[in-house]
């Protein structure tokens, strides 16, 4: 299935929404769950164009939130999610484009893996937190490969190496 593109030709400033990209600019960041947003600022106008990944057989949608200065675009399938993973504001700052891994802390239940980080697919460097009970590690650019793994055992009842996910966290 083609990834599906929901653009929002939002004029940000009548939604009182802050400026996420400088002037004559466009960035795009790379979510967690392998959707694109792109920030755009041109003639003084802001936009937000978000291309969701494929979902392997079922359909998400998001929201684009402000909060004290901050834009979030929040996927539907999202939770329970550490919610800076999706502050676009805050990704577009540190620079997690399309181009970088996006540093992340995984928590899991007990009768989880304590590798489950490290035998995710889409996952390097990957290091345990023996006193979190998680890993830490970098997902990389294609993180819809990821998001995937992560999602199968709660969207179809099949075990994978990612079974037992408690939370997944941005690694700050």
């Amino acid at each position: 299935m083609p990834k599906r593109s929901a653009v929002l030709c939002l004029v940000l400033a009548l939604l009182a929404l802050p400026s996420v990209a400088s002037a004559a600019e466009t960035q795009r960041v790379g979510l967690i769950t392998g959707d694109v947003v792109t920030l755009q600022n041109s003639g003084g106008r802001q936009g937000i164009e978000v291309d969701l990944a494929d979902r392997d057989g079922y359909e998400a949608s998001y929201e684009v939130r402000e909060e004290d200065g901050r834009v979030y675009v929040l996927p539907s399938d999202a939770v329970p999610l550490d919610r800076e993973l999706f502050n676009v504001t805050k990704l577009a700052k540190y620079g997690y484009d399309v181009e970088r891994g996006l540093p992340v802390i995984v928590t899991r239940e007990k009768s989880a893996s304590p590798t489950l980080l490290r035998s995710a697919p889409g996952v390097r460097d990957a290091t345990p937190l023996a006193s979190i009970g998680g890993e830490a590690g970098t997902v990389d650019t294609d993180r819809s490969t990821f998001w995937r793994a992560a999602t199968e055992t709660r969207r179809h009842g099949t075990a994978t190496s990612m079974a037992g996910v408690e939370r997944v966290w941005l690694d700050e």
